[in-house]
């Protein structure tokens, strides 16, 4: 996992103040920023015509080195205010996909607010991507929740395993499109199905449900599927 808290876009420098790179001073005389005299020729105020072109500039390749940092089920978490949020969240469909957006989490940094001019502010944003769709996001811990279910491990809830985006179908994840075998003759104490992956004589075949004419997918593959069933996996009717 990878949060960073970048420059807001305020007006000011964007260089980190920090001894990991080359210091401010020697960052600005290699980019031409100062004069011979020392005099910084640059700044970022909002009457610069590139005020959010430079912005953009300075977080786009941080933003590419962290998704090569994260390993495939990482997710990146960014806190950014009103000033880019837009902008970042271009940004971050170019760089880590539109499909891998997560969320964009209100945080309420100050309830009374702070008045910038007719709106008193009260909160800033961090964008959630996660690095591919095999990512998956657990709920927080809730100590006193009443699970619906039990096994031998523990209290626990279902969620669907079809992939539910269409942008993901049979026609782009044909690996991901593929057959369970339910047997409905066959219930354990919590009132699941047996399943398999392999077909048996009056078994149920099962495939993910079409949706908008699209035929959809799993959100696993079979090898994970297979090391998963009746276990991580279960069959369930609705009633």
């Amino acid at each position: 996992m990878i949060y960073i808290d970048p420059p807001y876009n305020i007006g000011k420098d964007f260089v980190y103040k920090d001894n990991f790179k080359n210091s401010i001073q020697s960052y600005l005389e290699q980019t031409g920023q100062l004069n011979g005299d020392g005099v910084k020729l640059t700044t970022n105020p909002e009457t610069n015509g590139r005020f959010h072109s430079d912005w953009i500039s300075m977080i786009y390749p941080r933003l590419f080195i962290a998704r090569n940092l994260l390993r495939e089920d990482g997710v990146i978490f960014v806190s950014i205010d009103d000033n880019e949020v837009t902008n970042l969240r271009k940004v971050m469909d170019e760089i880590f996909g539109e499909e891998n957006f997560v969320a964009c989490v209100t945080v309420v940094g100050n309830p009374r607010g702070r008045d910038y001019g007719g709106i008193a502010r009260m909160h800033d944003y961090i964008l959630i991507y996660k690095k591919s769709e095999e990512t998956e996001i657990n709920d927080l811990n809730e100590p006193n929740k009443e699970f619906p279910f039990k096994d031998e491990k523990s209290g626990f809830e279902i969620r669907e395993l079809r992939n539910r985006n269409i942008a993901f179908h049979i026609g782009n994840r044909p690996n991901l499109h593929y057959p369970f075998y339910v047997n409905i003759k066959n219930r354990d104490k919590n009132g699941f199905f047996e399943i398999d992956l392999k077909k048996h004589r009056d078994w149920v075949e099962l495939y993910p449900k079409e949706s908008q004419g699209y035929k959809t997918v799993w959100r696993w593959g079979k090898e994970k599927s297979s090391k998963n069933l009746n276990a991580e996996i279960v069959a369930k009717k609705n009633e």
